[in-house]
């Protein structure tokens, strides 16, 4: 029978034994139980990530061990671990010290209420000093598990939420968890020596079987007692970061302009003679221009109605201007639509009549008169570039509206080159452009990084794509605003041709480069600029297929990338690839969505498809369905062939829907021009319009009456010629047909076409393959 010193012996337990003995007894129970704490976790995110998961945590369990293997099971135990010896070590050193200081003297024990107070103190100490960060960490790991995938280990994962969130991020759901553990404390230690004290004071033998029950009772008391807590606090620390840490552009503008208002945002040059040098633009002078353009539109057409989104159509130089009205505009309630300026006159008039377009803005020396002639809008003259950049500080324009408010809000329009003729107008949204914030941390696959985060390392980028194409607006904004570098552009007069490169690369200090195919083929002519490609960290080119001579004497010389994008995919997560893979792009299935559907076998050709992910969070890395929530697929039209040895290596060959890709990146698509337009003409029998890779297009025609002679190809040109002049009446200044760049098919090798009499374009192209290259050399 223990005396009552025994008792009081057992109640002045050393601090030391108390913390080892906690910190045991909680590693042996966080490995041992670990198997439903994941399972635990699991379900208490069930519908919060809206993907089917059981309730039964013994169905989660074995749901996981058949879908994720044995390994997911324990993702984020050596976390648990680690935390339960410290959460549990300072536990039963807290509630030792703290009875053993309130203790009653006689009997050696506490009261029920001092029992529960003592444990209350010891879950709170615990929660502060290890609770709260290791299951901050456990929980985004377990949740992480299910399909995001971003964190590599525990360490990994606790840089990363540092880095996107702070110190307080490791501590996020503190609340929830701090009043799981005062109460599990509480209930667990109070209950436990409740137990112990009513057997000491009834003389009850002290058994493993004894303080195994005292264990089990405290246990299921603690867990019912608690689990509201619990399930508060796993919600609130699950590794969902894009609706919470997500950040809108004009936000960030004016973040920067007031901690880093020095930070150079943009370079441009001081003159049109490059070696007069670059001007830096720094953020407080960008957010300066922005709130005096905002200004001169509020003062002008006013600001737009909450929830209207009217839209605002701007064509001008091509200057920073494009960036200064884009915020603008989005401070004053509109939403902006960038016109090309190499759309034909039917087709700005397609985009103003499709987003109702009722002000149209401008800078002088555009050319806008027949579009205004024809369309009935507002119009104005924006400020030149230099008033707008003026130091004089204007008043502030502020965005009032908060990250949720705004991020399905209209950010701009831009617009496809039109598939049956005509341009099509593409609404993105402020999400799209948030979610590459974290496409930088997504983890590495098969031991490469993303794209995103390879070019990252550039500081100074020369942006050569045109501003008011997806490929300079998109871009721009990111590498400057979202990823932190300083953008480059050339004097707007200036073509993007090597020498204009090589004088960026000679004055500009550029470390990067992002280049259309047609401007590196031009770089890769100039010895000069060849040479001074090997500054350069990285070369990025997007939007038509690059000759592989071209490539290959590139990526002698620097880093190339090879950067698929589409409007509306804009540019999915991609990883990069060994140097000799750089015709290929290295596409990661989790985050992109993309998956490859086999679409011709014979030729191996695969289209790719982006499909929708069930995971609410997931499904935010996925650009068509910012812009098409309604969707559940968006099919690119894209076709690509795998590698024959990579993993998620794909090379595009073409489109599925015929577009031809012209070698500077601009789309065109036939189709409508060949059926509706050429082959109406009683001459033509069928048109075959090609030029994709090539400077210009060209059109093979099939006539029911053949030419016989040069003569007579001449005058059936002629009679012919004003049918191919409507083509280029509907198309852009890019797509135009020449005269010299019309072949007449040979009676000895007409067109080939399928059963049902269609042409089939692809086999019809490679019969007349050295028609074309002849007409393209000589053309030259």
């Amino acid at each position: 029978m223990p005396s009552k010193s025994g008792a009081n012996q057992d109640s002045n337990t050393p601090p030391v034994v108390s913390l080892i003995a906690g910190g045991v007894a909680g590693a042996v129970e966080a490995g041992a139980t670990y198997p439903f704490e994941f399972a635990k976790t699991r379900v208490q995110l069930r519908q919060e990530k809206g993907v089917p998961t059981p309730r039964n945590p013994f169905l989660v369990v074995r749901q996981v061990f058949r879908d994720e293997g044995v390994r997911a099971m324990y993702k984020g135990c050596s976390t648990l671990v680690i935390g339960s010896v410290g959460k549990d070590g300072i536990r039963f050193l807290g509630f030792d010290t703290i009875k053993n200081a309130f203790k009653d003297p006689e009997t050696g024990t506490l009261s029920p209420i001092r029992n529960m107070l003592a444990g209350m103190g010891s879950g709170v100490a615990a929660s502060i000093f290890a609770v709260t960060p290791t299951e901050r960490i456990k929980t985004a790991l377990i949740d992480d598990a299910r399909h995001l995938k971003r964190f590599n280990s525990p360490t990994h994962a606790v840089r990363l939420i540092y880095a996107e969130s702070g110190f307080l991020g490791l501590y996020r759901g503190f609340a929830g968890t701090t009043l799981k553990q005062a109460f599990a404390t509480a209930f667990r230690m109070g209950t436990y020596n409740i137990l112990k004290d009513y057997e000491n004071t009834h003389q009850i033998p002290q058994t493993t079987a004894t303080n195994f029950a005292n264990g089990t009772v405290a246990g299921i008391t603690t867990t019912y007692a608690t689990q509201p807590f619990d399930c508060i606090k796993t919600r609130s620390q699950s590794a969902k970061e894009f609706s919470s840490h997500a950040r809108i552009l004009p936000l960030i503008v004016d973040k920067y302009a007031r901690e880093q208002p020095n930070k150079p945002w943009a370079s441009i040059q001081k003159s049109t003679n490059p070696s007069d040098g670059f001007q830096d633009v720094t953020y407080a002078a960008f957010a300066n221009a922005i709130n005096r353009a905002a200004w001169f539109v509020d003062s002008t057409l006013g600001k737009c109605q909450d929830s209207i989104f009217d839209t605002v159509s701007y064509m001008g130089k091509p200057d920073v201007r494009y960036f200064i009205m884009l915020v603008a505009l989005i401070k004053t309630g509109y939403v902006p639509l960038f016109l090309s300026h190499r759309n034909s006159l039917d087709g700005q008039l397609g985009l103003l009549a499709q987003t109702r377009c009722k002000y149209f803005l401008y800078s002088t020396s555009i050319e806008v008169e027949g579009i205004l002639d024809a369309r009935a809008m507002r119009s104005l003259v924006v400020p030149e570039l230099e008033g707008l950049l003026d130091e004089e500080a204007v008043p502030h324009y502020a965005y009032t509206k908060t990250v949720q408010e705004a991020l399905n809000d209209p950010l701009l329009r831009l617009h496809t080159s039109g598939t049956t003729g005509l341009p099509k107008a593409i609404t993105f949204r402020h999400g799209n452009l948030a979610l590459f914030d974290f496409i930088l941390h997504v983890p590495d696959l098969n031991g490469y990084e993303t794209i995103e985060k390879s070019r990252s390392n550039g500081t100074r980028v020369y942006l050569g794509f045109p501003l008011f194409h997806a490929g300079g607006m998109i871009l721009g904004v990111i590498s400057s605003v979202y990823h932190g570098m300083t953008i480059v552009l050339a004097d707007p007069d200036s073509p993007p041709t090597a020498a204009t490169f090589s004088d960026i690369v000679d004055y500009g200090d550029i470390n990067g480069a992002y280049v259309s195919p047609s401007a590196l083929q031009d770089i890769s002519k100039s010895s000069d600029a060849v040479e001074k490609l090997a500054r350069l960290k990285f070369v990025l080119y997007g939007g038509a297929t690059l000759k592989t001579s071209v490539g290959n004497t590139i990526r002698q010389k620097t880093r190339l990338i090879n950067s698929w994008a589409s409007t509306e995919v804009m540019c999915p997560v991609t990883h990069v690839v060994e140097a000799e893979d750089w015709e290929y792009v290295h596409v990661n299935p989790t985050y992109s969505g993309i998956e490859f559907r086999l679409a011709d076998a014979e030729q191996g050709l695969y289209e790719a498809v982006a499909v929708r992910n069930p995971d609410v969070e997931l499904a935010r890395y996925q650009p068509p369905f910012w812009i098409y929530p309604q969707l559940t697929e968006w099919p690119t039209h894209d076709l690509f062939s795998k590698h024959h040895s990579k993993p998620n290596h794909w090379r595009h060959e073409g489109r599925s829907d015929d577009m031809i890709v012209l070698e500077f990146g601009h789309n065109f698509h036939p189709t409508y021009y060949e059926t509706q337009i050429l082959s109406k003409n009683p001459l033509i029998r069928a048109a075959l319009i090609v030029g994709s890779g090539r400077p210009r297009l060209a059109v093979i025609l099939e006539l029911y009456e053949r030419p016989s002679s040069p003569e007579e190809k001449h005058r059936l040109l002629k009679e012919i010629w004003p049918t191919v002049e409507e083509c280029n009446h509907r198309a852009t200044s890019s797509s135009q047909i020449g005269k010299e760049y019309v072949i007449f098919a040979s009676a000895v090798k007409p067109f080939l076409r399928a059963g049902k009499g269609t042409v089939q374009r692809a086999a019809t192209v490679e019969l007349y393959k050295e028609e074309i290259d002849r007409l393209y050399t000589e053309g030259n």
